[in-house]
């Protein structure tokens, strides 16, 4: 088997899954350049013991991204179950380890892939709240709307985390774009977190902004923020 990865030394080049350990900058390229999420999967069969934070973070991201909306989804993830699982235990054992932008691309990705995963998410929301006074406070805007979209997709209950989420989105509300304030008003508005005062001033960001969300999650907001 190999995989081609775009090296920005080398250009185009062939990688044998075969020949041992990467070194973690060829890792790193090997799945930003992933085109297919095969490739994904060949690396995580091959390379998943020497994955660092920054490496399971791309992972996730490009399984998800890969993923998105395809119709053959549920299949694939069927077919590559024990290698998603090798995963998901290797995710478990660096989530503690990970920055604010590792846990939100795990579990935007996951969410994407619609991959059984609440074991990931419960230690994201954990890992993401820190010392109780919450990790989540060095969220940035798109942090908080991927991460706060991936738990409402997937329906995981994390109201200690969306409260840390609304926190951090309330102080930062200026810096969101048009994109983080529809994740992050819909994902607010389809929990059970009632943070009325935080749906209520995305909404009018949102207004502000001529943000168009599909019809049905635009009442959503407008009735969640009532």
């Amino acid at each position: 088997e190999h995989l081609e990865l775009d090296d920005p030394e080398l250009g185009r080049v062939r990688v044998g899954t075969a020949h041992g350990e990467l070194e973690p900058r060829a890792l790193g390229n090997a799945l930003r350049s992933a085109r297919h999420p095969t490739d994904v999967i060949l690396c995580v069969r091959h390379w998943v013991p020497q994955m660092d934070k920054m490496h399971i973070g791309s992972a996730w991201h490009k399984i998800g991204d890969l993923l998105k909306g395809a119709r053959t989804r549920s299949e694939w993830v069927d077919e590559h179950a024990p290698t998603l699982a090798r995963l998901r235990e290797r995710t478990l054992a660096l989530v503690p380890e990970c920055e604010p932008r590792q846990l939100s691309n795990i579990v935007h990705g996951a969410a994407h892939a619609r991959v059984d995963a609440d074991d990931v998410f419960d230690a994201v929301a954990a890992a993401a709240l820190g010392d109780g006074r919450g990790s989540a406070v060095r969220f940035e805007p798109v942090n908080v709307a991927q991460t706060a979209w991936a738990f409402a997709t997937v329906g995981r209950a994390a109201p200690a985390l969306f409260d840390a989420l609304a926190h951090v989105s309330e102080l930062q509300l200026d810096y969101f774009d048009s994109q983080e304030l529809a994740m992050t008003a819909w994902a607010f508005a389809t929990t059970d977190a009632r943070c009325l005062s935080l749906v209520a001033a995305l909404t009018r960001q949102l207004s502000s902004a001529r943000v168009e969300l599909e019809p049905s999650s635009m009442r959503l907001v407008h009735a969640f923020s009532e």
